[in-house]
């Protein structure tokens, strides 16, 4: 017989943090958890000296999160890659990882939602420290957006990172790098080649942007110290995340109207995570601004 969602269907251990679906002596309950769908985001409060459940997040699946989730890997690496070859070798090995993620979208492992956005963090510390590659990818001075392309024309980028609509009767200028027309770029500005087209990108839905949120959240969590400063450093993050435009449909084969969107979305999230998790008189000055609207 299935558990009534309103129900206790996990419980936490206020010493460890251990996490549990049997009620343990002295445990606490954790409500509306559905194991390997959503799960909790536990954080040790200084003030409190407990483990708590703070929040909930959902697993990212193929469908609704690790998409986005790949795509910002994607795009942090080529912030922190000084080549397009050490942008491959490190999205190579990354990506062995996230082949693990896709195929554990039916695994019901209760802290499966947590270890997927912990896997990307864990990823992303590889080619430096994680706080780091934030940083990098939020100061990253990428190219400037193109003109629109017409009709029959090529959009190409110039080693030095001019990107060019070109119209159908002009040829590619010497050294330029066809860029595609109908996807988002991913470009890395290589210390040998200039800038270089590494990957397509997928423009974020609302579901991808859900997905990002979580991993705010999860990142808050390894940042602060107590169940009251990742409340109100959440609904900071919350507001800015919500805040960035989402592609909510896009008719199959149709170009981006931005094909930069996608690239400065993600940068765009890097410095709400970066301004959360590291700067504290930004997320008061942003909480105060809120009470008064």
């Amino acid at each position: 017989m299935r558990k009534p969602l309103d129900g206790p269907s996990v419980y936490i251990d206020p010493e460890t943090g251990v996490l549990s679906t049997a009620p343990q002596r002295g445990a606490d309950a954790v409500h509306g958890i559905v194991s390997g769908v959503t799960g909790p985001v536990v954080l040790k409060c200084a003030f409190h000296g407990r483990y708590h459940a703070v929040d909930t997040i959902s697993a990212a699946v193929a469908q609704s999160g690790l998409a986005t989730l790949e795509d910002f890997v994607r795009v942090t690496l080529a912030a922190v890659s000084p080549t397009c070859t050490t942008w491959k070798r490190a999205w190579r090995a990354f990506s062995v990882a996230f082949a693990d993620l896709y195929a554990g979208t039916l695994d019901h492992r209760l802290s499966r939602p947590v270890d997927t956005l912990m896997a990307v963090g864990r990823a992303l510390n590889t080619p430096q420290p994680f706080p780091d590659a934030l940083n990098a990818l939020a100061a990253f001075q990428l190219p400037a957006d193109p003109p629109p392309l017409p009709i029959g024309g090529a959009f190409v980028v110039a080693p030095e990172g001019t990107i060019l609509s070109l119209p159908p009767t002009r040829r590619r200028p010497a050294g330029c790098v066809g860029l595609p027309r109908d996807k988002s770029w991913c470009l890395v500005r290589c210390a040998q080649h200039g800038w270089e087209h590494v990957s397509s990108l997928v423009e974020p839905d609302g579901a991808g942007r859900a997905a990002l949120l979580d991993l705010g959240m999860v990142l808050i969590a390894q940042a602060v110290s107590t169940c009251d400063e990742f409340q109100v450093t959440r609904d900071v993050l919350r507001r800015e995340i919500w805040a960035l435009p989402v592609q909510d449909h896009r008719e199959p084969g149709t170009a981006p109207a931005r094909p930069m969107g996608a690239m400065r979305f993600y940068q765009d999230a890097a410095a709400a995570f970066s301004r959360a998790t590291s700067d504290i008189g930004y997320v008061v000055a942003r909480a105060l601004e809120a009470l008064e609207d």
